[in-house]
């Protein structure tokens, strides 16, 4: 084996992998999300610290399915199993075939005399190097590798990516095995995490990582591997070498990466070495002022967010140019809200209105539930007397919850003097339950449909259904919640991991079943989708600037409602189990995003408030979801799944598809982000400055 022209390419040792492969519209955000720290998203990876915790937790649990996970993986460990076969690569190093002593007649008949699968030209010295560590030949692999490709104490960045590539390719779809095809071959959860081991013992070289519990081990010899990550492997390798490595010997098979997935990176950060990429194009105009086209568009956008507003203007007189053809294309909306119960719901709010102006929507009018129900409708009826639409009517719903004692947090009504309506107008505000009547009688007789918009509590559609379900089953046309559900054996059922299902679990089952019987279209946007949209505080410091009084309360209660919440994820009793302090920072705050490492002390109380930078607008994503089918395909905001078939359904569709956990009769499931979060979080930004500007011009 001779060392490669690529190993000591200067050209790769030049590139800055990480900033070429960013999207061109991420470049901005890497020099912070606010003033107060620096953030990079390729600091993002998985939580190494806890995955190592977790399989240790596995090979020492008494819980016979955690010590099978545990096994199912360590059975396939270099030197526990006996290599029956090899491959064999063909003169022109575009093919490989698999030659097996007793190879089946069946694989045989299927494939001819041999099996064949792509090749890459350096993979015949990659895999016959590979194959001492199958053997259990550990150090002599890393000793092979090392003579051959290091420049220094380390080997190439490139190197180790068409490693990488050769180790997945040389795993076989399942769909393209045979029935007696040997496990350590066949692509599956367990052997991602075999490649994925030799790839980071092949950067560590053997360094941090515990035989005994099959895991990484945070310590090795005194040293933390946090520190060692970013002192030497970070200043040979990229970031996203760390995301793709450490993803792969992730405690949760949901989260390693599939076989295709892999190949496809690395066929892009390959061609970035070879100077072959094309980033995608991104205008910087885009960040530029805006100079509106329309009387109807707001000033003081950048030119990207008046492009939204064009585009939704469009789709406004593209639908009446079908007017009279009898199908109803304006979203004709109900709200269900718990206003002030967090910022998303007023989120949520202002989007709506904003939709409602430009005539892409027509609110017929919100119920505000859950305890103080009659507080949150005065709420909201001041924050849509402040935004210029006093006639849009909100209604007193119910308490929400009927077996717990909901707990009222001193932010949720803080700083609301300056638009909270007065408790004198309480008697001017209907009962939900009442207007829910009168506009679904209305449309019965106009002959149009409702969209329910729920992003709370479903007892009061629970209520609904069951003292007015004919009325309920004639108007309505479709439903879009915030939460989720899951179709089980045929049925549409509450995810009671869903908040807004779990306040009120008997009314989200008898609404649920409602639907189901109904067949009413469904769609549901989770918490999945919600934490990929990148939103940030810098949002809200510009609304703040505005002057109108729902940008103040904004600003304030982002950081006190974080800060609340945390307390409570930091305590003993989180709100829910999986709410825990690591839950807390990995997902609602930019601890990680700034670099800190999963083994290095979370911030207590108040020093968490730099961090806490990150908007996390789940109700809003629901409110643009119920715009219409149209403005979701022109801004190509949800994609067909891919990965998660199971819950492809033409009548209830998820959006942001959760993971399903590995059971002992069921393999694990992955998340499937299946939207545009940067499509999305553009619209949702756009939207909320201009219902504000919109306001103050008086448009």
């Amino acid at each position: 084996m001779s060392k490669r022209s690529f190993a000591r390419s200067e050209l790769g040792d030049s590139i800055d992998l990480d900033k070429v492969l960013r999207p061109r519209r991420h470049q901005r955000s890497v020099e912070g999300a606010s003033d107060s720290i620096t953030t990079d998203p390729d600091n993002l990876m998985d939580n190494w610290y806890l995955s190592a915790l977790e399989i240790r937790r596995q090979r020492d649990s008494k819980d016979l399915r955690d010590r099978a996970f545990w096994l199912a993986r360590k059975s396939l460990d270099p030197g526990q199993v006996e290599i029956k076969g090899s491959w064999r690569y063909y003169r022109n190093r575009d093919q490989k075939s698999w030659k097996q002593t007793g190879l089946t007649r069946r694989a045989r008949d299927a494939f001819g005399s041999s099996i064949k699968f792509p090749a890459y030209g350096e993979d015949i010295e990659f895999s016959d190097t590979y194959r001492l560590w199958l053997e259990g030949r550990k150090l002599e692999f890393l000793n092979t590798l090392y003579t051959h490709y290091a420049v220094g104490n380390f080997i190439p960045e490139e190197v180790i990516w068409r490693l990488f590539r050769c180790l997945a390719s040389e795993l076989i779809p399942k769909s393209e095995s045979w029935d007696d095809a040997p496990e350590y071959l066949v692509e599956s959860p367990n052997t991602i995490w075999q490649i994925g081991k030799c790839v980071f013992q092949t950067i560590t070289r053997g360094r941090f990582w515990s035989e005994e519990y099959n895991a990484l081990s945070p310590v090795d010899n005194g040293e933390k591997f946090g520190e060692y990550k970013q002192k030497v492997l970070q200043k040979h390798y990229s970031k996203n070498l760390m995301k793709y490595v450490l993803a792969c010997v992730s405690a949760d098979p949901t989260k390693r990466y599939f076989r295709s997935e892999l190949l496809e990176h690395i066929e892009k950060v390959l061609s970035v070495f070879e100077g072959t990429y094309q980033p995608a194009h991104f205008d910087e105009s885009f960040l530029s002022p805006y100079t509106p086209t329309n009387q109807l568009i707001p000033y003081d956008l950048t030119r990207e967010e008046g492009e939204v507003y064009e585009a939704l203007l469009e789709i406004v007189e593209e639908r009446k140019k079908h007017a009279g053809d009898g199908k109803q294309r304006i979203p004709r909306i109900v709200v269900v809200t718990d206003l002030a119960k967090d910022y998303d719901d007023l989120l949520a709010m202002m989007c709506l209105k904003e939709l409602h102006r430009l005539g892409v929507v027509h609110i017929e009018g919100f119920v505000a539930n859950l305890m103080p129900p009659d507080r949150r409708a005065l709420f909201g009826r001041g924050a849509l007397d402040s935004l210029g639409y006093p006639d849009i009517k909100i209604a007193v719903g119910t308490i929400g919850d009927s077996k717990r004692a909901l707990d009222q947090h001193s932010h949720e009504f803080d700083n609301t003097e300056d638009f909270m309506a007065t408790p004198d107008r309480l008697k001017d505000l209907p009962d939900g339950q009442e207007l829910m009547k009168e506009i679904f009688t209305d449309a019965v007789e106009k002959k149009y449909g409702i969209t329910i918009l729920t992003i709370s509590s479903l007892m009061d559609l629970a209520k609904f259904a069951e003292d007015h379900g004919e009325l309920l089953k004639k108007g309505l046309s479709n439903v879009v919640l915030q939460g989720g559900y899951r179709i089980i054996k045929g049925r549409l059922t509450a995810d009671f991991a869903a908040q807004n299902n779990k306040f009120d679990e008997e009314g989200a089952t008898v609404f649920h079943e409602f639907m189901q019987d109904n067949n009413i279209p469904s769609c549901a946007w989770t918490k999945v989708a919600a934490q990929a949209v990148p939103i940030y505080n810098t949002l809200f410091e510009y609304l703040d600037q505005t002057r109108h009084p729902l940008g103040p309360y904004l600003r304030k209660v982002q950081v006190t409602q974080d800060l609340n919440f945390y307390e409570r994820a930091c305590s003993d009793h989180p709100y829910a189990p999986y709410m825990t302090q690591d839950w807390y920072v990995g997902t609602k705050s930019t601890w990680f995003a700034a670099g800190h490492e999963p083994d290095e002390p979370y911030p207590m109380g108040e020093d968490m408030i730099p961090y806490f930078t990150k908007v996390v607008a789940y109700d809003a994503l629901a409110a643009v979801g119920s715009s219409g089918q149209d403005v979701l395909d022109k801004f190509g905001i949800v994609k067909p799944i891919v990965k998660r078939q199971d819950v492809d359904d033409e009548t209830h569709r998820l959006v942001g598809i959760p993971a399903v956990k590995e059971t002992e009769d069921q393999p694990g499931l992955p998340q499937e982000e299946n939207f545009d979060a940067d499509k999305m979080g553009l619209v949702i930004t756009a939207l909320l400055k201009g219902s504000i500007l919109a306001k103050q011009q008086r448009l």
